[in-house]
Order: structure tokens, then sequence, then C-alpha cells
């Protein structure tokens, strides 16, 4: 008599090493967005200070450079953190644990799908919405799974991976093994790509030479 097999866990780790990487990559993510945030509101709250003691004369000109530099330019900042920090906590699980990150998300979909097995039709409409199985993600891997599945042909992967075949627990590692095989060329176009930060800061050093000669 067999053994019995023992449950899959999220990420393909024991819980302790699935804790571990879910708090290294959420830390990735958040260090990244804040890091870029805060560089963000130090650059412009000074350069709104500086004009606000070196203008001649508070006018209404002056006033919107100094609200916009204060409160709109460092808001781009976090968009932009917040894209790059994705992309890190993505880059850093994938690194690490690449089939056992898909396998995460299948299980979810077989949560979501209320089943044991999902066959081909099931597995398309599950595909279809993928809200249905994002939402029971944790909030910060929703952020990274969405963006993960919307960068690569994750369904065709998927589909093709199968073989038409029905995916269910016993199967679900071996189905995950194979998507991240297919996904390997693709990873690579995941990693972080720190142009639109340096695109940003030339913006706003151009943003702040005109303010600076036109508006004081």
């Amino acid at each position: 008599m067999e053994p019995p097999k023992p449950p899959s866990t999220a990420l393909g780790l024991g819980w302790k090493e699935n804790l571990k990487l879910a708090a290294q990559a959420g830390w990735v993510t958040a260090r990244s967005l804040l890091g870029i945030f805060l560089l963000g509101i130090l650059l412009n709250w000074g350069f709104a200070l500086v004009m606000l003691f070196a203008s001649a004369a508070i006018t209404e000109l002056v006033t919107l450079i100094i609200l916009g530099f204060a409160l709109l330019v460092p808001i781009v900042y976090f968009l932009v953190g917040k894209a790059y920090g994705v992309r890190s906590g993505l880059s850093y699980v994938l690194n690490r644990k690449k089939a056992g990150f898909i396998e995460f998300l299948l299980q979810k979909m077989l949560q979501a799908g209320a089943e044991k097995t999902l066959n081909y039709e099931k597995l398309k409409t599950l595909l279809a919405k993928p809200a249905r199985w994002l939402g029971l993600l944790p909030r910060w891997v929703r952020a990274i799974a969405g963006y993960f599945i919307s960068q690569v042909p994750f369904a065709d992967i998927l589909l093709e991976a199968t073989k038409g075949q029905e995916v269910n627990a016993e199967n679900l590692s071996a189905v995950s093994q194979a998507m991240a095989e297919k996904i390997d060329e693709k990873t690579e176009l995941l990693a972080p790509n720190p142009l639109p930060l340096w695109i940003l800061l030339g913006a706003n050093a151009l943003l702040m030479g005109l303010a600076w000669v036109y508006g004081r």
C-alpha cells in the first residue's frame, strides 16, 4: 500500500518557506515603491520650499508651481514606483520559485472553480474571468499575479501544457513545471525596467528649470 502523498503547499514550499518567500517578495515590492516615492517627495518638496523662499512675491503662478511640485509630481513618482515595485516583486518570486508560484495560481483556480478537477471547458471559463481566482490571493500577491498573467500568454501556455487533460491536485505540480519551462524565455521581459524612472527624473529636472526661470 502506498503511503499517502503530502498535501501540495502554496508556492510549492513548506508553509514556513512559503511565508518567508511571501514576506521577502512583499518587502522587495514595498521597498522599491517607497524608495521611488520618497525620492520624489524629497526632490519636489525641497524644490517647492526653495521656490517659496526665493520668489520675490507669492503670485498666483508661484502658488500653482509650488502646489504642482509638492502634490502632483510626487503622485507620478508613486505610480512609477508602484509599477517598478510590482515588477521587482514578481522577478524576485520567479527567479526563486517560478513553478511553485504558477502552482499557487493554479490552486486558486481550482478553489475558485469549486472543483477538484478542471476540464478544458472549465479552464477556459476561469481563464476568461481571472478576477474570480485572483481575488482569492493576498492583496500584494494579487498585484504581482495580475501583472504576471497580463504580460505572458498565461492562458495559452496553460492550455498547451495540459494538452487537453484535466487539471487536478494529482497533476498540478507537473502542469506547473511544464508551464514554467515554457515561460522561461519570457522571464527576462518581466524584469524591473529603470527606464521610466530615468525619463521621469529627466522630465522633473526640465520642469524645475522652467519653473525656476519663468516662475520667480
